[in-house]
């Protein structure tokens, strides 16, 4: 009887400290818009070849910073013209807080002024209310290599403590 009562006190304060620390997730949606550098323009250090820096709106508000940390093109004969990346996105919030994700991600070059892009933002962390941050975004849209505007929208959760 003692060894059964231990057991359900140790559950019972597992059960008790997860919910404690049980994360609370909110749903996203929104859209982005950023300008495009290469590395060695507009303070790019990109070891990926590709920064974007602009603002999202919607479910996430703030300044939204892209650098590729590599990429790949040429992958597949029959599209060229697609390129594959990884990198880190982080946007600051107004009140200072950074939510930070790693960006997995294509960008089909072709035709030059209305390629497509598409990415998943899993967030890793961050500062602030996201230093714990998890969850996801997909995002779809738009990037003219002639003005060099990458145009999205996302969807996905933020989950944090």
């Amino acid at each position: 009887m003692p060894t059964r009562f231990v057991v359900l006190a140790v559950l019972a304060i597992n059960l008790a400290s997860a919910h404690v620390s049980a994360a609370t997730c909110k749903p996203l949606n929104g859209h982005s818009s950023t300008q495009l550098s290469f590395t060695g323009e507009n303070g790019c250090a990109a070891p990926g070849g590709i920064c974007t820096r602009g603002f999202v709106i919607g479910g996430l508000q703030g300044d939204l910073e892209l650098t590729a940390l590599s990429q790949q093109g040429g992958l597949d004969p029959r599209i060229p013209s697609v390129i594959r990346f990884i990198g880190e996105s982080r946007i600051t919030m107004a009140d200072g807080d950074v939510l930070i994700g790693v960006d997995t991600g294509a960008i089909d070059t072709f035709p030059p002024q209305a390629g497509r892009v598409g990415t998943l933002i899993t967030w890793t962390g961050g500062t602030g209310k996201f230093a714990s941050a998890s969850g996801h975004i997909v995002v779809d849209g738009v990037v003219d290599f002639v003005s060099r505007i990458v145009r999205t929208d996302y969807r996905g959760e933020v989950c944090a403590q």
